[in-house]
């Protein structure tokens, strides 16, 4: 079983962070599912109901491209259930790259940095208008 990911919430911003401060490799649908079922409880027992800005740290986070298509679907429940905007960083560039291709296969604008600065203007730049969630 991988390690949950660690999750906190700014109410004052309304970001809710998640990391990985263990390596978490996500095979099987049975495991990426089982990580989207923690993030989805948190933000219901968190946020009750309010849509969040995700910032996620992608550090030590990898997935089976294999299971790219479903690994997408779960990331659409939270975007459609959970989040305002998720914004994710790592200097992974393989993971980069999953992501992005995630984010073609649901219509939607990849939000990946390579540093957390980098990811937090770009909530900032939501928050305050000057930037709009694809």
């Amino acid at each position: 079983m991988n390690p949950a990911p660690i999750q906190s919430y700014d109410v004052k911003l309304n970001i809710l962070y998640v990391s990985h401060p263990a390596p978490v490799r996500l095979d099987t649908r049975e495991q990426i599912r089982a990580y989207f079922d923690r993030i989805v409880s948190f933000w219901q027992l968190t946020c009750a109901g309010r849509k969040a800005y995700y910032l996620v740290d992608w550090t030590d986070f990898t997935t089976n491209m294999v299971e790219n298509s479903y690994y997408a679907e779960q990331v659409k429940r939270v975007v459609d259930d959970c989040a305002i905007a998720i914004v994710r960083y790592t200097d992974n560039p393989m993971q980069r790259a999953a992501g992005r291709l995630a984010a073609i296969k649901m219509h939607k604008p990849s939000n990946i940095y390579e540093t957390r600065d980098e990811a937090l203007k770009v909530i900032e730049a939501l928050r305050s208008g000057k930037l709009r969630a694809g």
